[in-house]
């Protein structure tokens, strides 16, 4: 019945974006809201030990900066996914001369542990397992090393064996001395025996064994 103004009004669409994590991380904000073909921006932060794998949008991968994702020109519901797994490392082990490791590298994850086998080679032993300078604690030949959150060097370094050669008078009327009371694997002592004045070897027993020589040398060779 009058001139008359119509007037209409219009707002953008909405829409949720929302985010998850998986194990190893999180990533905030947890949901936004966000205005047709807009952006909205999240922060994705790894756990110790841990490392960002993917972010992904819709399926689709976002590629970020740093720890910051952006969601470009939304047009609906978004849903976005950050995965994360464990940081790995590097083991390497080395042997000394006089034995060997195994295996002589291997990877891990972070704060795990991974055990090396420890074998001297005939006539020698253990001296120590060194993981980055830092002596390991073992076992036999098995030695662990634990939390492992660097890479890391481990040395096994060796000596040959020594043995005693003891030497000794039953009774009176002489001296014994050997050469060498010390011996490696493989060496050798030879014992010289003085009878005194008046006396003479009447026999010589190496352990535990009567033998056949009454001289006044033993000689033990290739000692093991």
């Amino acid at each position: 019945t009058s001139a008359t103004s119509v007037v209409a009004t219009f707002t953008k669409l909405t829409y949720t974006v929302s985010a998850t994590a998986g194990t190893g991380g999180t990533i905030t904000p947890a949901s936004a809201t966000v205005a047709y073909g807009d952006s909205t921006t999240f922060t994705v932060t790894p756990a110790t030990g841990y490392r960002i794998v993917s972010v992904t949008e819709n399926g689709v991968t976002l590629t970020g900066s740093g720890s910051t994702y952006t969601v470009s020109n939304v047009t609906s519901a978004t849903s976005v996914v950050a995965t994360f797994t464990k940081l790995t490392y590097t083991v390497t082990a080395t042997a000394g001369t006089g034995g060997s490791i195994t295996p002589a590298s291997t990877t891990v994850a972070h704060g795990d542990s991974t055990t090396f086998t420890v074998t001297p080679a005939t006539g020698y032993e253990i001296v120590s397992v060194m993981a980055n300078g830092v002596a390991l604690a073992g076992s036999g030949s098995t030695y662990t090393l634990s939390n492992i959150t660097a890479d890391t060097s481990v040395a096994a370094t060796f000596a040959k064996r020594t043995f005693s050669v003891s030497a000794s008078v039953d009774g009176i009327g002489g001296a014994v001395a050997a050469s060498s009371t010390t011996v490696v694997y493989g060496g050798s002592s030879t014992v010289t025996i003085t009878p005194a004045t008046g006396y003479h070897v009447a026999r010589v027993v190496v352990d535990g064994l009567l033998q056949s020589t009454t001289g006044t040398t033993w000689t033990f060779d290739s000692v093991t």
